[in-house]
């Protein structure tokens, strides 16, 4: 029942620019069309879905959550009076999370990152525009398209055996490759940026509040001292502050 991922996932959010507190999605037939004013026009998320991008159900990343759980039965079942409670609120949690949550904010991301990317490139074309915001909502909140990379099974089966979360780890790579992408890279270093700056400020408050110091070492997290002198610095993680860890 950890609320690590579903805090990734809403931190990411945050970066994008949607609200994660809400929890409602368009569809792929329902959503914002690219032409409003035609009828007949496909929708945002139908041409982003026909350029790369994944958006339903990501059972593999739900697998490999509850992977040594039994996904809720197994041993947890075994433990008297609170093993069925812990098992079923455990289900519950992970079908919220990777059938609900993470869907509604990688389609509300595309939206706006699709509007996004059609402000700053212009001459691009509705293909492009379309596909430049699919791998980017699929980079940011995860759910890699493995069969539109050319992965074979055997590819990933071996990163699912060699690495923790090959896919969430495949996803942050590519989220700092994409800083440096000359023509796609401006608006997740905008986003990044802002990110960085938000967290360096509210860490520069906390600091000065608990300690009297802004502790400038830590950039991005609360550095606190035991008796012995000894510091410890609690931070949160987002993509900066892993893009930071990976560079140091």
């Amino acid at each position: 029942l950890s609320p690590f991922h579903m805090v990734q996932e809403a931190l990411r959010g945050i970066m994008v620019g949607v609200n994660p507190f809400h929890i409602t999605a368009p569809d792929i037939l329902t959503g914002e069309k690219i032409d409003p004013s035609n009828p007949d026009s496909p929708t945002i998320i139908r041409k982003a879905v026909e350029n790369g991008f994944t958006t339903g159900t990501d059972y593999k990343s739900l697998q490999s959550h509850s992977e040594g759980l039994s996904s809720g039965g197994g041993i947890l079942d075994k433990i008297p009076g609170v093993g069925k409670v812990i098992g079923n609120s455990l289900n519950w949690y992970q079908d919220f999370l990777f059938k609900r949550y993470i869907p509604a904010l990688k389609a509300r991301s595309v939206e706006l990152m699709y509007h996004e990317y059609q402000r700053l490139h212009p001459d691009w074309t509705v293909d492009h525009i379309a596909k430049a915001a699919a791998l980017h909502a699929n980079d940011t909140f995860g759910g890699v398209n493995w069969k539109a990379m050319g992965r074979s099974a055997t590819t990933q089966d071996w990163g699912r055996l060699m690495f923790l979360a090959p896919d969430w780890l495949e996803s942050e790579m590519r989220s700092g490759a994409r800083l440096f992408n000359k023509d796609e890279g401006g608006l997740g270093r905008a986003q990044v940026a802002k990110m960085a700056l938000g967290l360096w400020g509210i860490s520069r408050v906390l600091n000065l509040v608990t300690t009297g110091y802004p502790h400038n070492e830590a950039p991005f997290g609360l550095a606190t001292k035991n008796k012995e002198g000894k510091e410890t610095v609690f931070s949160i993680r987002t993509l900066p502050t892993d893009l930071l860890h990976a560079a140091s």
